[in-house]
């Protein structure tokens, strides 16, 4: 609707330029064709009332292009002003976004750092240890008689522990 209301104004600013000046053109073409003396003279008078219009209409004609950017003006601030508003939340959404990626990032640091050090303790390859062996290394060296599962000892990837949120 925005951009309806731009373009009408700027179609009423471009019509009202272009229709003007031709009125006042036909007006003044129309009394310099005169063929006597006593028309001459009433067309001196005519010019005069013709100037007068002529005035009248480029002072209106002004003032519909003042009026007409000073619209424009307005349109155009409150969408810079829509603008840095969603500029502003775009970049508190990077700013979080990439604490959150820094955050995982040094925790899947951690995860590896942990998962090869197990896997050293076990005596088996760091490359070759899965998340079914870092499971059963953390039972045997880890035994607990804990019955519920969140209690036990784990040692879960962060792209688990931390879900992407949406």
């Amino acid at each position: 609707m925005l951009s309806r209301f731009v373009s009408r104004a700027i179609f009423q600013i471009v019509s009202a330029r272009s229709t003007i000046p031709s009125i006042s053109h036909r007006l003044q073409s129309s009394t310099s064709n005169s063929r006597s003396n006593n028309q001459q003279t009433s067309s001196t008078s005519g010019i005069k009332e013709i100037d007068d219009n002529d005035s009248f209409l480029n002072s209106r004609d002004a003032a519909q292009a003042i009026a007409d950017e000073e619209i424009i003006d307005s349109v155009e601030q409150a969408t810079s002003n829509r603008a840095e508003m969603i500029s502003q939340a775009m970049k508190n959404y990077l700013m979080k976004s990439r604490e959150k990626q820094k955050v995982l990032d040094e925790k899947n640091y951690e995860y590896e750092i942990g998962r090869r050090h197990l896997a050293r303790i076990m005596g088996e390859d760091p490359e070759g240890f899965n998340q079914e062996k870092i499971d059963d290394a953390l039972n045997y060296l880890l035994p607990s008689g804990l019955l519920d599962e969140r209690a036990r000892p784990k040692m879960r990837p962060p792209e688990e522990m931390y879900p992407k949120e949406k």
